[in-house]
C-alpha cells in the first residue's frame, strides 16, 4: 500500500508483478511513472492520485480491476496494448489518453475531461462508457469494436473519427454535442444499432459504405418509433 506518498523522481515499476491488492491512493508522481508490462493480479487502486508527468501502462494487464477515479494526469496517459477486465477512469482530468490496440471488457470514463487527443483505435471492448465525458481534442475510434457503447451527454469539441468502427450491439449518442460536426466522420460502419436521439447530426459527415438498417436507410431511432407505433395499433 502506497498512501499519500510523493514521488519526486521518476517512478519505475516496469515489468513488476503485483500479486495482492495494490493501492496508490492520494499519491503524487512528480515525474514520469512507468508501469509498462506490469501485471496486477488483483485490484489496482490509483484513485485520487496525481500524475504530474507521463504515465505509461502499455502492455500492462489488470486481471480484475484498475481504478483511476478522481485522478489527474498532466501529461500523456498510455494504456497502449493493455488488457483489463474492468478499467475505471471516472471523474478524472486527463491531458491525453491513448488506449490503442487494447482489450478491455469494461472501460468507464463517465464525467471525465480529456484535454487533448483520445486514441482508442484498434481496441476491443465489451462495454465502453463515455457518458458526460468532455473530449476537447481530437478523437480516434477507428477500427474499434464494442458490444455496448454509450456516449450520451458527451461533448466532442474537435474532430472525431469513427472509421470502420464496429458497434456490435447497441450504441448511444443521445444528447451528444458535436461542436465541429463537419469534422466528425462515420465511415465504413454499420450504424443499424446506433441511436442519435436528441443529438444534432445534420452536419455530421457520414461517408462511404454506411449502413443504417436492413434497408440501409432507416436509422435505428426511426425503426424504434415505427415499432412503437405498430405496437400501439395492436
Amino acid at each position: 500500500r502506497f498512501l499519500n506518498i510523493e514521488f519526486l523522481d521518476e517512478a519505475s515499476y516496469f515489468h513488476s508483478v503485483f500479486l495482492d491488492d495494490t493501492t496508490f491512493n492520494g499519491d503524487q508522481f512528480g515525474k514520469h511513472a512507468q508501469f509498462g508490462y506490469a501485471k496486477f493480479h488483483k485490484e489496482a487502486d490509483f484513485q485520487g492520485t496525481a500524475f504530474n508527468g507521463s504515465a505509461h501502462f502499455h502492455y500492462s494487464e489488470f486481471t480484475q480491476v484498475g481504478k483511476f477515479d478522481d485522478t489527474s494526469f498532466s501529461s500523456i496517459l498510455s494504456f497502449d496494448l493493455t488488457k483489463s477486465k474492468r478499467l475505471y477512469l471516472t471523474n478524472s482530468t486527463i491531458s491525453e489518453l491513448v488506449l490503442a490496440n487494447g482489450s478491455v471488457e469494461l472501460c468507464q470514463l463517465w464525467q471525465s475531461q480529456i484535454q487533448n487527443k483520445v486514441d482508442f483505435s484498434r481496441s476491443n471492448f465489451v462495454e465502453v462508457d463515455f457518458r458526460r465525458c468532455q473530449i476537447l481534442g481530437s478523437a480516434d475510434f477507428s477500427n474499434t469494436s464494442s458490444k455496448v457503447a454509450d456516449f450520451s451527454y458527451a461533448l466532442f469539441s474537435n474532430n472525431a473519427h469513427f472509421i470502420e468502427t464496429k458497434f456490435e450491439n447497441n450504441a448511444f449518442f443521445n444528447y451528444t454535442r458535436f461542436e465541429r460536426p463537419t469534422e466528425v466522420i462515420f465511415q465504413r460502419s454499420d450504424l443499424s444499432k446506433v441511436s442519435f436521439v436528441n443529438s444534432d447530426i445534420s452536419r455530421v459527415n457520414f461517408g462511404e459504405n454506411i449502413t443504417f438498417g436492413e434497408d440501409k436507410f432507416t436509422i435505428f431511432d426511426e425503426k424504434r418509433l415505427i415499432n412503437y407505433k405498430d405496437f400501439q395499433k395492436e
